[in-house]
């Protein structure tokens, strides 16, 4: 997947998107983006648009398209021309309906590791383990910021 964010024009960073910062992500592109001026509307739009059509994609699914801003949106439909748009919103409303369960559970069993006398760096080790026991793939908790703990 390729993301854009806000940066300076002509950022880019190939990324590993197994390993990396940010799982499922394997480029970034960067632009200025203030949305409230003008002339900035097209940038993130020409940016997604020109990987759309290089990667020669002919449906995008695009999650909450009633919340997006008009020049972006606009600009992105004029760039692309004939790709056909699925919004996928209300099945990502599904998927995080389905996440409640389970955010609940994580959040008892971390309140369970919270013992008087324990070392943040026995819960991170701790909670670490848990996650990836159910199948977590991310880079886990940060790094401690005072050493010895």
């Amino acid at each position: 997947m390729t993301i854009v964010h806000h940066g300076d024009f002509g950022d880019e960073a190939d990324l590993d998107p197994v390993n990396g910062p940010h799982y499922g992500i394997a480029r970034r592109l960067a632009t200025p983006m203030f949305p409230a001026v003008h002339y900035c509307a097209d940038y993130d739009a020409d940016l997604i648009a020109k990987e759309v059509l290089k990667s020669g994609f002919k449906t995008i699914a695009l999650p909450g398209v009633s919340m997006m801003y008009h020049g972006f949106a606009s600009r992105l439909k004029q760039q692309l021309g004939a790709i056909h748009y699925a919004d996928i919103s209300n099945a990502l409303d599904d998927l995080k309906a389905d996440m409640i369960g389970q955010t609940i559970e994580m959040q008892k069993f971390t309140l369970d590791l919270l013992k008087p006398g324990a070392r943040c760096s026995d819960i991170f080790a701790e909670y670490n383990a848990a996650m990836k026991k159910r199948g977590f793939q991310g880079g886990g908790t940060p790094a401690l910021p005072w050493p010895g703990l």
